[in-house]
C-alpha cells in the first residue's frame, strides 16, 4: 500500500457543507404560510335568538319510539322544526322532547 501524501490526507479531510432541512424547508413553509394568510376565510353564520312566546298549540315527534327523536312544534302560529338530541331547559327539570310528550298531561 502506497503512503498518501500529507496534503492528500488534509484535502480529504475539509468539511464537506451539508444542507440542512431548515434551510431548504425554511423558504417552503414561509411560501406556505403567505399562500394561507392571502386565502379567504370560510364565514360562519351566528346563531341568532328568535324569542316566541305563546302557548303550545301541537307537538309532534319525527321518530315516535326514539327517546332522542326531534319534532316539530307549534307555538303561537309559528311551525319550529325541533333538532334530535335536543334538551329542553324547563324550570325545574331538562328534558328530551320525547320526555317532553312522554310526560304531558292527556288532553
Amino acid at each position: 500500500m502506497n503512503p498518501q501524501p500529507l496534503s492528500q490526507i488534509q484535502e480529504s479531510l475539509k468539511p464537506v457543507q451539508a444542507v440542512s432541512a431548515i434551510g431548504v424547508l425554511r423558504p417552503l413553509l414561509t411560501a406556505l404560510a403567505l399562500v394561507s394568510a392571502l386565502m379567504p376565510s370560510v364565514a360562519q353564520a351566528a346563531a341568532t335568538p328568535a324569542p316566541i312566546s305563546g302557548e303550545i298549540q301541537h307537538l309532534s315527534l319525527t321518530t315516535p319510539g326514539d327517546y332522542w327523536s326531534g319534532g316539530t312544534i307549534v307555538v303561537g302560529g309559528q311551525s319550529i322544526i325541533i333538532p334530535r338530541n335536543l334538551l329542553a331547559d324547563l324550570p325545574a327539570n331538562r328534558l328530551t322532547l320525547w320526555q317532553l310528550v312522554d310526560q304531558a298531561p292527556e288532553a
